[in-house]
């Protein structure tokens, strides 16, 4: 089973004894990326992956976090502005721009 919310939410399944076995996601829509200090919590409390979810006002996925973790890798209709976008090759081989994490930042404060 894998687990998807907010930081917070995340925290408070945690505490209620929500267990994951694959894959714990976050979710961030006008928040900013998940800090470091966050990803170590939510791994102390889960024992799996993190990996961040960009989603719109909609909660439609437009950028996702591979296991790479080196980005978010951007659906083509997501409208997200190009000058945001990294088109360099990911670690895992995916083709397609990937966002950074000041990307996530400008494009949720945009948002």
């Amino acid at each position: 089973m894998a687990v998807a919310g907010t930081f917070g939410e995340l925290a408070r399944a945690a505490a209620a004894g929500v267990e994951a076995r694959r894959a714990v996601f976050v979710l961030t829509r006008a928040g900013e990326f998940p800090s470091d200090g966050e990803r170590d919590e939510l791994w102390r409390l889960f024992q799996v992956p993190v990996l961040a979810l960009l989603v719109d006002r909609g909660g439609h996925i437009v950028g996702w976090e591979c296991e790479a973790q080196n980005g978010l890798h951007v659906a083509a209709a997501s409208g997200l502005r190009t000058g945001l976008r990294q088109e360099s090759a990911c670690a895992c081989g995916r083709p397609g721009a990937r966002l950074m994490p000041a990307g996530v930042r400008a494009a949720n404060a945009a948002d």
